[in-house]
């Protein structure tokens, strides 16, 4: 069932026994149960729908954008059929995803649509609860002032303010996305201090959450940029 999903993607970032195999795999130790995963989602849109959205978070909290775009190309554009508390997390990934592309310019078209749409509902969802929306949205702002304006000082403030106001309510999950989205972007731009800093802010993040896979992931990274 899906909760028996939900305990793999926490599996997925919280054990260190799984890191010999990708972090987009799932139930590598119960292969059953992916059978019994595929068999529902075939028959369940609904269900089909949060289990791609689910592995297209987990593939882009990994940096593995071809993977999350090819479980987006999954999730219909048009959403009027899908309500709820899961649209949230998925509108945000999708935004941050989609900047993530563009960068690499694939389908820039398409792409910019769909976090131009991400950046108009957070934009909206944050009138309505600041508390539990604005640093989400200052993060979409952070990606989108690098991404497709090139402006490094106004996305520099966006990406402290997501971080700020992120462990202000209490999201400490992604307080810790954002410090590592500060440090790549520190890393693409030259200034390795500050990428070690926020890289070295984002590990401890994860690890208070409990997501001690994806700080080793952090720590790999941090090493990938030089800056151990």
């Amino acid at each position: 069932n899906y909760r028996v999903y939900l305990d793999e993607v926490l599996w997925n970032l919280r054990s260190t026994n799984s890191a010999s195999t990708a972090p987009t795999v799932l139930f590598t130790h119960c292969p059953e149960e992916e059978e019994a995963m595929m068999a529902v989602m075939e028959k369940n849109q609904t269900y089909n729908r949060k289990v791609c959205s689910r592995r297209m978070w987990l593939a882009y909290l990994y940096r593995n954008y071809d993977f999350a775009a090819k479980m987006a190309a999954k999730i219909p554009e048009d959403c009027n059929f899908y309500y709820g508390i899961e649209r949230i997390p998925e509108t945000f990934s999708l935004g941050l995803i989609a900047f993530a592309l563009i960068r690499k310019g694939r389908d820039v078209e398409r792409w910019t649509r769909i976090s131009t749409d991400a950046m108009d509902k957070l934009s909206k969802w944050a009138v309505n609860s600041e508390w539990n929306f604005q640093h989400k949205l200052e993060l979409l702002k952070a990606e989108q002032a690098w991404t497709t304006s090139g402006d490094e000082l106004r996305a520099a403030d966006f990406y402290n303010a997501a971080i700020q106001t992120a462990g202000e309510h209490c999201f400490i999950n992604e307080q810790a996305l954002a410090c590592e989205r500060f440090a790549i972007f520190y890393g693409e731009t030259g200034d390795l201090g500050n990428a070690r800093k926020y890289f070295e802010l984002a590990e401890g993040y994860y690890r208070d959450w409990g997501a001690s896979r994806k700080a080793e992931d952090v720590l790999y990274l941090r090493q990938s940029y030089d800056v151990s």
